[in-house]
C-alpha cells in the first residue's frame, strides 16, 4: 500500500519484523501496478527493512524458455516503471539485496542501505544471469568492480561496496538510514520537482533503457538447459552445483 506523506509517498515492500521478501510473479505485478496508480507526483520512497532475497527459485526451476522470458519481461516492466517514475525514487534497504532485489535497488534514483546489508548477483551460481536489466544498469552506471558481483556470483556486505559505487549512502543501522532519508527529503524540499523530472527524463534517455528488447530473450535462453536445472536444484538442495564445463 502507498502511504501519502506530506512531502513524499512511501511504499513498503516489507516490515522490520518480517522475513526477507522472496519475489514472485504476483509480487512483481502488485508492485508495478501500485506504482503506476500513483497520480500526484511527489518523491517516492521504496522501503525494504527486511531486505529482498531475490526471486523465488522454486517458481523458476521448472520454467520453460517462454515462461522465463515472460517472467523477465514482468521484472523489466517493474524496473522501467521505477526508472520512469517522476520526480524521483529513493530506495531504503537493509539485510539483503540479492538478484532481483539488487536490480530493484539499482532502478532507484537514490539509494540508502545499511552497511551490513548483503549485496550480490548470485545468478551465475544458479546457471542463469540477472534478468531484469541488472547487467545493463550496472554497465550504464559504470560501478567500479561490479563485474565481481556479475561474473563471480559474489555476495558482499554493503560496507564493502564503497569501492563499487553502488549506493548513495551507506549507514550504520536502520535508524541511521531514516536520518539520512530525512536529510534527502529536506534537500528535495528546496528543489523544483519539475526540474528534477526533466533531469531524470534526460538521464533516462542517455541510458537508452527503452531499447533493450533482447534482454529477456538472452535471460530466457539459459532455461531448460542442464546448467540452469542443476544450479537451481543444487541451491534448493543446499549443495554445490556440478556444472557441465566443470566436469
Amino acid at each position: 500500500m502507498i502511504r501519502d506523506c506530506s512531502s513524499h509517498y512511501e511504499l513498503a515492500i516489507n516490515a522490520l519484523s518480517e522475513k526477507p521478501t522472496v519475489i514472485s510473479s504476483s509480487i512483481i505485478g502488485e508492485l508495478t501496478t501500485t506504482i503506476q496508480k500513483v497520480e500526484k507526483r511527489k518523491p517516492l520512497v521504496l522501503y525494504a527493512p527486511s531486505g529482498i532475497a531475490g526471486a523465488n527459485i522454486k517458481e523458476m526451476i521448472d520454467m520453460t524458455k517462454e515462461e522465463a522470458e515472460a517472467f523477465s519481461l514482468a521484472g523489466i516492466k517493474l524496473v522501467k516503471t521505477l526508472l520512469a517514475y517522476e520526480p524521483i525514487v529513493i530506495g531504503v534497504f537493509d539485510r539483503y539485496l540479492l538478484g532481483g532485489g539488487l536490480e530493484i535497488a539499482l532502478a532507484c534514483d537514490l539509494t540508502i542501505v545499511t552497511e551490513s546489508c548483503k549485496v550480490g548477483f548470485p545468478e551465475v551460481t544458479l546457471g542463469i544471469t540477472p534478468g531484469w536489466l541488472g547487467i545493463e544498469l550496472c554497465a550504464i552506471k559504470n560501478a567500479a568492480l561490479i563485474q565481481e558481483l556479475l561474473f563471480l556470483g559474489k555476495i558482499i556486505e554493503a560496507k564493502q561496496s564503497y569501492s563499487y559505487s553502488l549506493f548513495n549512502s551507506i549507514c550504520q543501522n536502520w535508524q541511521t538510514t531514516q536520518d539520512e532519508l530525512a536529510r534527502m527529503i529536506d534537500q528535495l524540499d528546496i528543489c523544483s520537482y519539475a526540474a528534477i523530472a526533466s533531469a531524470k527524463r534526460q538521464y533516462r534517455r542517455s541510458l537508452n533503457v527503452d531499447n533493450l528488447s533482447e534482454s529477456a530473450k538472452t535471460f530466457s535462453s539459459l532455461f531448460e538447459e542442464k546448467d540452469q536445472i542443476e544450479g537451481m536444484k543444487a541451491y534448493l538442495e543446499k549443495r554445490k552445483a556440478s556444472f557441465l564445463q566443470h566436469k
